[in-house]
């Protein structure tokens, strides 16, 4: 019974944690970032930082965000 409770509490901890990264953090993907910002990832690199469009001094940015992800409010 204790595994089991602490399984759901770690669950409920990266869940809650899932909201979108500010500008800086890492990131996978543009949904990872917050509103107005996108996930700059260098060529060869698999992880990057969310920036705002115009400072991305990459040529490659993440593959853009499902229309269905909704943004944490929270």
């Amino acid at each position: 019974m204790k595994k089991v409770l602490v399984a759901a509490g770690f669950t409920l901890f990266m869940i809650a944690s899932g909201c979108a990264q500010e500008e800086g953090d890492r990131c996978e993907q543009n949904a990872d970032c917050d509103s107005g910002l996108i996930c700059c990832i260098r060529l060869g690199e698999r992880e990057g930082t969310c920036q705002e469009e115009d400072n991305c001094t990459t040529t490659k940015s993440a593959f853009p965000a499902p229309a269905s992800v909704e943004e944490c409010d929270e």
